[in-house]
């Protein structure tokens, strides 16, 4: 429960980048300047982001220390719509 908590912070905050006119509540005016949003977690919460993706690239019983997930929002140089933008994951450093 925890974990679609985080995801659907950054999916919000990917929202009013990708479509601002949809939202509904104050947004300060420069939304396109956010370059980098981060959240804290505990191992434990790292290893229920990977088995909620249903991660197949490495053994999650012990994490290494200081593990983590990126959530990266991407855009084409002069993006002006939904289709340009697209979502990389990473864990530690690595696709």
């Amino acid at each position: 429960m925890y974990v679609s908590k985080q995801i659907r912070a950054f999916l919000d905050k990917a929202r009013e980048i990708v479509h601002p006119e949809t939202v509904t509540f104050d947004v300060p005016a420069k939304i396109e300047k956010v370059k980098y949003v981060m959240y804290s977690a505990h191992d434990w919460t790292v290893s229920q982001h990977l088995l909620f993706l249903n991660a197949t690239n490495g053994n999650f019983t012990n994490l290494p220390f200081s593990s983590q997930v990126n959530y990266e929002l991407h855009s084409t140089e002069s993006c002006l719509s939904a289709e340009c933008f697209w979502v990389e994951v990473f864990y530690n450093n690595e696709h």
